[in-house]
């Protein structure tokens, strides 16, 4: 049981140790589209504000 439990811990720390290297290109995209699109809709708000004025 200790061995099944330590293999599969091992297991699991390697493929999160490994997954950041293929998912990191995905996560980088949906991180800057996570911060573009919220600045673009404010910054879209902002403009409009300043068109009622």
């Amino acid at each position: 049981m200790a061995t099944e439990y330590y293999i599969s811990t091992y297991a699991a720390t390697t493929y999160y140790t490994e997954a950041p290297k293929y998912y990191s290109a995905v996560s980088y995209f949906t991180t800057k589209a996570a911060e573009y699109y919220p600045t673009n809709y404010a910054s879209a708000t902002y403009y409009m504000e300043i068109l009622k004025c």
